[in-house]
């Protein structure tokens, strides 16, 4: 599939004469399968694998845009969360995996899905947000970090979903965001998860 996807571009970028999409997000997510719990380690080492194959095909392919990848808020293991991997280069978290191999894109990024609804809180947006770029600041990345937020229909999930807020309640959560990392150089902004359920809050 996600070497299909790095033809697809490939094939684009002739047809086009130029004319690019701005790039490619991957959404490959291991930590959604039943046996994640009891393999995490090995789906998170094949992961990290995966961003590098990845990453190199887009280098040696000469494609020009934005390279992408989805990942969890978690994925540097704060609390424990999800263990170390070894990539090559000794044991690491897989956020700093993930980052260490996107590095040689020049233009590539993370949407780390931070999903909380409150910003501010202990364990809110901010917090959660601020551990994966501390993450990335260590190894001076310069992978940029979107903040991703989820508007999904899930009723049950009404810490981490915006689903069936107002245009006004999420306005203000972007902004606080913002606000708070305004002067962060890693920081991209916000990923909205999805666009129609951001329409619908301002329906």
């Amino acid at each position: 599939g996600p070497a299909d996807a790095l033809d697809i571009m490939a094939q684009l970028e002739t047809l086009t004469v130029g004319l690019m999409p701005s790039g490619l997000q991957l959404d490959v997510e291991p930590w959604g399968l039943p046996d994640w719990s009891t393999h995490e380690d090995a789906y998170a080492l094949a992961y990290a694998q995966m961003v590098q194959f990845l990453a190199n095909d887009w280098i040696s392919l000469g494609l020009p845009g934005d390279l992408g990848f989805a990942v969890p808020f978690w994925f540097n293991g704060v609390g424990g969360a999800v263990p170390e991997i070894d990539v090559g280069a000794g044991p690491v978290d897989p956020l700093t995996a993930v980052l260490t191999a996107l590095a040689s894109v020049p233009s590539s990024y993370l949407n780390v899905m931070t999903y909380r609804t409150d910003p501010t809180a202990l364990g809110g947006t901010i917090a959660s947000f601020d551990s994966d770029l501390a993450t990335a600041s260590h190894i001076h990345s310069t992978v940029t970090l979107l903040l991703g937020q989820d508007l999904a229909e899930d009723p049950s999930e009404a810490a981490t979903t915006f689903y069936g807020s107002n245009w006004s309640t999420w306005t203000a959560n972007v902004a606080t965001i913002n606000s708070a990392f305004a002067s962060t150089p890693l920081y991209g902004g916000v990923a909205a998860e999805d666009a129609e359920a951001m329409e619908s809050l301002a329906s």
